[in-house]
């Protein structure tokens, strides 16, 4: 139960601290608001990309539809990584260099988040990643965080599953 309420209480942290972030990029500009996405946009699973970006424009369409925030659209800038954690890094410095982007979602592969959470965590972009589920993606990056189970989550579950439903 204490770690149900202190995922809650740490969600809810997240979410108000993107929330700043929308605030400060309305203050300072008067231009759309943009986010950036990372995956795999052409190699061979592109497919993953492809949904990434579709699900994402759904949510931003609905937003923007209705005023956006503030008054102002919010813009998806999309970057292939190819998953190839180089190249990740290389988007990730593009995304920094361009300096639009109030936040990043991406990337597909957990190395991929790994090499380019570094830059992320050295700029002070936020970013969440879908897909990856290796442990060491996060807890040493205070700006990158996931909405999907870690690996040993997965394999605890996987373990008690076998234990108590298939033994």
């Amino acid at each position: 139960m204490i770690k149900l309420k202190n995922k809650y209480l740490f969600t809810g942290k997240v979410i108000i601290c993107l929330l700043l972030l929308v605030q400060l990029a309305v203050a300072e500009s008067d231009n759309n608001i943009h986010i950036a996405t990372v995956g795999d946009m052409s190699g061979k699973d592109n497919k993953a990309g492809e949904s990434l970006v579709r699900g994402i424009n759904l949510y931003l369409n609905e937003i923007n539809e209705n005023g956006g925030i503030n008054g102002r659209e919010v813009v998806l800038d999309i970057y292939d990584d190819e998953n190839d954690s180089l190249l990740a890094r290389e988007r990730a410095l593009e995304i920094v260099k361009d300096n639009r982007a109030i936040a990043v979602i991406g990337h597909h592969y957990s190395s991929c988040s790994i090499y380019a959470g570094e830059v992320y965590k050295e700029n002070g972009i936020p970013a969440i990643t879908p897909y990856s589920t290796v442990v060491d993606v996060t807890p040493s990056n205070d700006w990158y965080f996931r909405n999907t189970f870690n690996d040993n989550l997965q394999g605890s579950f996987l373990a008690n599953y076998v234990n108590k439903i298939i033994k």
